[in-house]
């Protein structure tokens, strides 16, 4: 089952402004399985992107109106600036949901959106049926921007229309904005305080010694 060349992580638009953030877990009921005499000899199922050691590929032979679903717990909530998605199988189109508490859903796209820009139906099958453009299509990276950070825990990834017959990733990635530290301090002898700001929250408040 080839999925094409693997993206290289120098490829990936990352500045020095951000941090990755933790994956914890990773989950879906759709994942590929090798069998050998009865038996189970290889998954390819979601923990593969936590690591980067294989993929995520979903059973495959998927109808046109099927919704495959990932799920993705962070190690911790952060305020999400940024994902980046490496597909070994890209969908038609995709929806990204990010929630906090597991309960209220942030639709990152406001519904599904195309994996290629313009990238409709029949765009996709002239790539598919061409066996010099396919590969260039069925894999690629993607780094996408949020409009506003989103605090986040839980990630659903939705994909559905299998242009290629399965779903696959080879790694998400997850970007918060590196903490910046502001100290103001009064002009004021008398008043001699220390305000500290981090990533805009408000932190300490506590009197500076000496000027």
């Amino acid at each position: 089952m080839g999925t094409g060349s693997k993206g290289k992580s120098i490829e990936k638009k990352t500045n020095s402004e951000e941090e990755n953030v933790t994956l914890l877990m990773a989950s879906s009921d759709s994942y590929y399985t090798v069998y050998k005499n009865n038996e189970i000899v290889e998954k390819y199922d979601a923990k593969n992107i936590l690591d980067g050691d294989g993929y995520w590929c979903s059973t495959g032979n998927h109808g046109v109106k099927d919704e495959i679903e990932l799920n993705i717990i962070l190690e911790n909530s952060e305020r999400l600036s940024a994902m980046w998605i490496h597909w070994a199988f890209a969908p038609g189109e995709f929806k990204v949901e990010i929630s906090n508490n597991n309960v209220s859903w942030v639709d990152l796209f406001k519904g599904y959106r195309k994996s290629i820009k313009n990238g409709d139906v029949n765009w996709w099958k002239s790539i598919l049926s061409n066996k010099l453009l396919r590969w260039s299509y069925k894999t690629f990276d993607e780094r996408i921007e949020f409009d506003e950070a989103i605090w986040g825990k839980y990630i659903k990834l939705t994909m559905r229309f299998p242009v290629n017959q399965y779903f696959g990733i080879y790694r998400v990635e997850f970007y918060k904005k590196s903490k910046s530290i502001v100290m103001i301090h009064s002009a004021i002898t008398s008043s001699n305080l220390c305000l500290s700001v981090v990533n805009g929250g408000f932190t300490n408040d506590s009197t500076v010694m000496g000027n």
